[in-house]
C-alpha cells in the first residue's frame, strides 16, 4: 500500500490522462491524483497493516486479515458490521476502485458491500449500499446517515442481476462537487471492459454531507448465518482525491445501433435493465431481446453492452443519438411506455379509454373547477363512474369537521397523531394531522404540510368506492386533479406524496401495491408498480416523469387497473404500463400525504400547500 507523490504523480498522469479524456474518452473524469493504493500483497493475520492505525481506521479488526493477495471480511456471525475508513484522506472529491469478491451467498437475508464517502463521524456519511441474497440476486442503491443509524435511501435499488458467488467483480465510485454534490457508481465483471456509463448519477444537497470527510469500505451480514463463516474479499483498492466533476457522458460516436433498448420504447434505460435482470441465465430467454450479444444466453456480457449504452435515446432506425443526462434516479425518457416488447397486450372488451380527462359531453360537466379542468361526469367506455367529488362545500380546520361534511364520498381519514409510514417503521417523528391540515375553501381541498413543535404533519383520506363498505374494489380507473406550491421561500423537500392503491388483505408484498401520483416534493412526479406476489418492496417497476411536484401547476393523474394491464397516465400522456404481475385483490384508494420517509425530515420552515380541486372513481366493465 502506498500515497503517491502528488505533486510528481499529478504531473504524470495528468498530461496523459486528462488528454486522453478530453480527446478520446470525453465520458471518463479525469483522474488529476492517485491519493492511495493498495494491492493487499503482504499478509497481515488480524487487520489490514503490519502496523496498525496508520493508514486505516479499523471496526472489528480481529474479523479482518490479508492473505492471498486479498483482504479479508470473516463474518462467524449475521447481523454484524466489519469496515474501514482510510485515516490519511479527508476530501470532497474523491474516485474509488476496487476488485470485491462475496465467497459464498448469505444463507438468508442479505450481504451487503457498503462504499462510504464524506465520513465524518460513524453515522453521518453518504453510503453506497451493495447488497445480494441468498438466490445471488444483486442491488444497489445510494443512501446516507444523518445522525441516526438509520440509512436514508434516496434512490431506488438497481438490480444488478446475479451476483456469483467466489467471483471477481469491480465497483468504482465517484464522489465531486458541493450543493449539489454528484454521486456515481457502476460495477462490472472484472477482467471485462469498464462501462462507459453509470449506473447511478444523482445529485444531492444535504446540508450536513456538503463538507468534507473519509473514504472506506464496510460490509453487513444479515440473516441467519450458518456454522460455516462467510467470507467478503478486496483487492486492489485505489482512491484518487482531487478530482475534477466528471463531465456527463459524451462518448465521441454513437454505436451504430442500440442494442440496448431491449422493450424498444427508444431509450436504454432501467426498464431494460428489469428485462434483463428476469431472464439471467435462462436459455433460452422469455424476451429474446435480452440476449443483446445472441449468444444463446442472458448473462454479464449483455449486461455489460447494456451499461455501455445506458441513458442511450434511440431513433426508429436504431441510431444513438447524445445520452440524457440521469436524473436523481437514474432514470430518463420518463414518458415512455415500460412494457417489456415480449408481453402480449391484453385489451378488455369494451377497451377502456386512455384519456386522462376526456372531454365531457355537453350537459354532463360539472361547471368550470377552480383549476379549469372540469371534473369529468358520466361513464366512459368500458368504464362506470362510481365515484365523483369536487369539494363545492367549504369545511374548517378542525377534529370531525371534514368527515362530517364528506363522508358520502370518503369512508375515513387517519386519527390525528397516528404515525405515518416512516413515523411508525422508521422512528420518525412525522404524523398525520388531518385537523391540523385538511380544510375546504372555494371548491378545493386543501392540505396544508407544515411542522408544529417538531412534528410534520400530514393526512390521509380512505375514498368510498361501490358497495363495500370499506371502499374497496377490484380493478378501476382513478382520476385526481391536483397541485403543490410553498407558502414561503423554504423547500418542502421531506414532504412527500404516496397516493396509492393498497390491497384490502393487508398482505404486503405479497398482494402488491399501487402507487401513483408519488415522490418527495421537489423532486419528479413518479408511479411505482409493486407487483403481485411480490418478495419485497423492491419488487417493482418504476417509471419517473419530467414534472416536479412544486412547480405551481395543476396536473391530473390517472390510474388504470385491469387484469394483466395497469396504465399510469399524467396530463393525458402515458407514463409506464406494466403489464405482469399485476396485482389482482380488492383494493383501497387513498390519498396519503406524508414526511420523512427515507429521507431527511422537511426543514421546520416549510410550509406549503397540496391542492384537489375534483377526484373521481370508475368501476371496470367486463
Amino acid at each position: 500500500m502506498q500515497f503517491k507523490d502528488s505533486l510528481k504523480h499529478s504531473f504524470s498522469r495528468s498530461v496523459v490522462i486528462c488528454g486522453i479524456a478530453v480527446i478520446f474518452f470525453s465520458f471518463s473524469p479525469a483522474r488529476v491524483m492517485a491519493v492511495f493504493t493498495d494491492a493487499f500483497d503482504t499478509p497481515v493475520s488480524s487487520g489490514l497493516e503490519s502496523v496498525a492505525n496508520t493508514n486505516y481506521a479499523l471496526t472489528n479488526e480481529s474479523r479482518m486479515n490479508v492473505s492471498g493477495g486479498t483482504a479479508n471480511f470473516n463474518f462467524a456471525q449475521c447481523n454484524s458490521t466489519i469496515g474501514f475508513e482510510l485515516l490519511n484522506l479527508s476530501d470532497t472529491s474523491s474516485d474509488t476502485t476496487v476488485s470485491f469478491n462475496f465467497k459464498s451467498l448469505p444463507a438468508s437475508g442479505e450481504h451487503f458491500l457498503f462504499h462510504t464517502s464524506r465520513y465524518q463521524k460513524v453515522d453521518l456519511s453518504y453510503r453506497l449500499d451493495i447488497g445480494v441474497n441468498s438466490s445471488g440476486v444483486g442491488r444497489m442503491y445510494w443512501g446516507k446517515l444523518i445522525n441516526s443509524t438509520q440509512t436514508a435511501t434516496f434512490t431506488p435499488s438497481i438490480p444488478l442481476g446475479t451476483i456469483s458467488a467466489n467471483k471477481n467483480y469491480k465497483l468504482r465510485v465517484v464522489v465531486t462537487g458541493t450543493n449539489p454534490t454528484t454521486l456515481r457508481a457502476k460495477v462490472w465483471a472484472e477482467n471485462t471492459t469498464e462501462p462507459t456509463g453509470w449506473m447511478i448519477d444523482v445529485t444531492d444537497s444535504q446540508a450536513e454531507l456538503q463538507n468534507a470527510g473519509k473514504v472506506g469500505l464496510r460490509s453487513y451480514l444479515g440473516g441467519t448465518c450458518t456454522s460455516s463463516s462467510s467470507v467478503l474479499s478486496f483487492d486492489n483498492l485505489r482512491v484518487d482525491a482531487n478530482i475534477s466533476t466528471p463531465p456527463t457522458a459524451t462518448p465521441n460516436g454513437s454505436p451504430s445501433s442500440c442494442t440496448g433498448d431491449i422493450n424498444q420504447d427508444q431509450v436504454v434505460d432501467l426498464s431494460d435493465y428489469s428485462i434483463l435482470a428476469q431472464n439471467f441465465f435462462k436459455v433460452p430467454p422469455t424476451n429474446p431481446r435480452a440476449d443483446i450479444n445472441n449468444d444463446g444466453q442472458v448473462d454479464l456480457t449483455d449486461y455489460s453492452i447494456l451499461v455501455s449504452q445506458f441513458l442511450m435515446t434511440c431513433s426508429s432506425t436504431g441510431a444513438t443519438s447524445t445520452p440524457v443526462k440521469p436524473s436523481a434516479t437514474g432514470v430518463s425518457n420518463p414518458t415512455a411506455t415500460k412494457t417489456p416488447s415480449s408481453t402480449p397486450t391484453r385489451t378488455p372488451t369494451p377497451a377502456p379509454s386512455v384519456t386522462t380527462a376526456p372531454t365531457p359531453t355537453p350537459g354532463s360537466t360539472s361547471g368550470v373547477d377552480p383549476s379549469g379542468e372540469a371534473m369529468p361526469v358520466g361513464d366512459l367506455p368500458g368504464w362506470k363512474q362510481i365515484m365523483k367529488e369536487n369539494f363545492s362545500r367549504n369545511v374548517d380546520l378542525g377534529p370531525g369537521k371534514f368527515m362530517s361534511v364528506y363522508k358520502d364520498s370518503f369512508t375515513r381519514i387517519y386519527g390525528d397523531g397516528e404515525g405515518d409510514t416512516a413515523g411508525k417503521f422508521e422512528g420518525k417523528p412525522s404524523r398525520y394531522y388531518p385537523s391540523k391540515v385538511m380544510y375546504v375553501k372555494n371548491g378545493v381541498l386543501i392540505e396544508n404540510v407544515h411542522t408544529e413543535g417538531g412534528t410534520p404533519m400530514g393526512t390521509g383520506l380512505f375514498v368510498k368506492m361501490g358497495s363495500d363498505p370499506e371502499g374497496a374494489q377490484l380493478y378501476g380507473k382513478y382520476t385526481v386533479r391536483f397541485r403543490v406550491y410553498q407558502n414561503n421561500s423554504t423547500s418542502l423537500k421531506g414532504f412527500k406524496m404516496a397516493w396509492l392503491l393498497w390491497p384490502k388483505s393487508q398482505q404486503w408484498p405479497r398482494d402488491g401495491e399501487i402507487d401513483f401520483p408519488e415522490g418527495d416534493f421537489g423532486d419528479r412526479i413518479f408511479a411505482a408498480h409493486h407487483r403481485q406476489n411480490g418478495s419485497s418492496g423492491d419488487d417493482q417497476d418504476v417509471y419517473f416523469s419530467n414534472t416536479r411536484f412544486d412547480d405551481t401547476q395543476w396536473h391530473t393523474a390517472s390510474i388504470e387497473w385491469l387484469p394483466n394491464d395497469t396504465r399510469f397516465i399524467l396530463d393525458g400522456k402515458l407514463l409506464g404500463n406494466p403489464k405482469t404481475r399485476v396485482p389482482n385483490t380488492p383494493m383501497f384508494w387513498v390519498i396519503q400525504t406524508e414526511s420523512c420517509l427515507s429521507t431527511a425530515c422537511p426543514n421546520a420552515n416549510a410550509n406549503g400547500n397540496v391542492e384537489i380541486d375534483w377526484i373521481t372513481a370508475y368501476a371496470r366493465v367486463p
